[in-house]
């Protein structure tokens, strides 16, 4: 008996021996990958950046990672970092001809927020933001409301979930954050990094005051004003650039606007002829152009009496869109859930009041909107094709798929003015269920269409 439990107690030792043998070892190739890879387990490569860093300087380390650690917060603490490839968040760097990282993809572009001395990257929507801070990288989703100032951090960053994850550099730097402590770290960076913005801003303000002093016509003699255009007419989704030219007393002339480099704020600048629209360079997207043409008048802000006009037709032409003669529209709800917004169409015939064609003229707002979400003319045989029809799920799911969403309903006023065959398209399908290993989900319903003729309501 007393054999066995010797035995017994020395398998025990050694088992024991063994396994910290075994740990020693893991621990010593994990150091070994980390030294490879230039990252250490304890202290993060990019840890050396200063708070004063630009995104440009923070992001560095992170675009030649060889491996990252990724983790989430749970009630306020990082969960245990798990390792994690950098191409699956980062890819497709751009650089410039200096070699520094203008932007990025990570499931979409991510772009400096600010290009001389940036303090975070944003997406094109501006639903994401992330900050490179010291060998962390924090992926926030700010939905439209990016953090700006200090201030911002806790308004915004108000739990877990607002942090869709969080990389680091070091596996250590990515099990010692805590909400709090990741909060503090954005703070304390966004006043630090403000003070090179700070800088820049004043030797920005300080080269546009010598260029204001020499090509602004504030203090001096102005003899008249014109504007000048390489375009007549205007086209949907077309840009017109224009030119202000303004001569002084002494003959001398100050071109603002293309190709010149006086300052268009020296002006005030009235658009009329159609709503909405963009002064800096005349833009009509979709808008409502009743007169067939737009009206363009500048008045010098420091001369009573100094102005000019210019008028640009409408030319009616269609234009980016694919398929001969295709207006294309969609109506969808851009998050979750994905239907089609229901919408009503009206249409009216009318003259262009410059060639006197008939046109047909549509304005489509949601379904209890007064202000419509497009308004265009085009010929009769144009056509317009309109999609209000609910949006696919894009992944399979493990059990049951989700059900399908629904297509919105259509209602199509058509003003007792047509008398003219119009061509308008539309689809209000419902969306076919998600696929769903266990089982597909039901397909949503169609969106129901009506039709009537009524005056409509403009």
């Amino acid at each position: 008996m007393k054999k066995i439990l010797i035995l017994t107690f020395s398998l025990l030792v050694l088992s024991a021996q063994g396994q910290k043998l075994k740990d020693k070892l893991n621990e010593k190739a994990s150091a070994l990958s980390d030294k490879a890879s230039g990252n250490s387990g304890s202290t993060s490569a990019g840890a050396t950046a200063p708070l004063t860093a630009n995104q440009y300087e923070m992001i560095e380390p992170f675009s030649k990672a060889a491996k990252l650690w990724i983790t989430n917060m749970t009630n306020g603490v990082a969960e245990s970092p798990v390792f994690f490839e950098p191409t699956n968040f980062m890819k497709e760097f751009e650089r410039n001809e200096k070699g520094i990282v203008t932007s990025f993809n990570s499931g979409g572009t991510m772009n400096p927020d600010f290009g001389e001395f940036p303090k975070s990257f944003l997406d094109y929507h501006r639903d994401k933001q992330i900050f490179f801070i010291q060998g962390c990288c924090f992926i926030l989703n700010v939905y439209k409301s990016p953090i700006k100032t200090t201030e911002d951090v806790d308004k915004i960053i108000t739990n877990d979930n607002v942090f869709e994850r969080i990389l680091c550099l070091g596996k250590e730097d990515a099990k010692s954050l805590t909400l709090v402590k990741a909060k503090d770290l954005i703070k304390n960076y966004l006043t630090e990094v403000q003070k090179g913005i700070d800088a820049i801003n004043a030797s920005k303000a300080n080269a546009e005051a010598e260029l204001r002093a020499k090509f602004s016509i504030k203090d001096k003699k102005l003899k008249s004003l014109a504007i000048e255009s390489s375009n007549e007419t205007i086209s949907y989704k077309e840009s017109v650039n224009y030119t202000i030219i303004a001569t002084l007393e002494d003959g001398s002339i100050i071109k603002a606007g293309e190709g010149g480099q006086g300052f268009k704020d020296d002006y005030s600048i009235e658009v009329t002829g159609m709503i909405g629209g963009d002064a800096t360079s005349l833009y009509n997207g979709f808008y409502a152009t009743p007169s067939d043409k737009i009206t363009l008048k500048v008045t010098s802000k420091y001369h009573p009496g100094k102005t000019a006009s210019k008028v640009f037709k409408m030319k009616y032409d269609i234009v980016e869109f694919t398929g001969p003669g295709l207006f294309k529209f969609s109506s969808q709800a851009g998050q979750s859930p994905y239907n089609g917004i229901s919408s009503r169409v009206e249409v009216k015939q009318v003259k262009n009041s410059n060639t006197g064609e008939t046109m047909m003229e549509y304005r489509i707002f949601n379904m209890s909107g007064t202000k419509p979400e497009f308004a265009f003319k085009c010929k009769p045989e144009t056509n317009v094709d309109f999609n209000i029809g609910a949006r696919n799920h894009v992944l399979e799911v493990d059990g049951v798929g989700k059900n399908g969403y629904d297509g919105g309903d259509l209602k199509i006023i058509v003003d007792p003015s047509v008398t003219e065959a119009y061509n308008f398209t539309y689809s209000v399908k419902g969306a076919r269920g998600q696929r769903g290993k266990a089982g597909d989900g039901k397909p949503g319903r169609d969106g129901k269409v009506e039709t009537v003729k009524q005056k409509v309501s403009w």
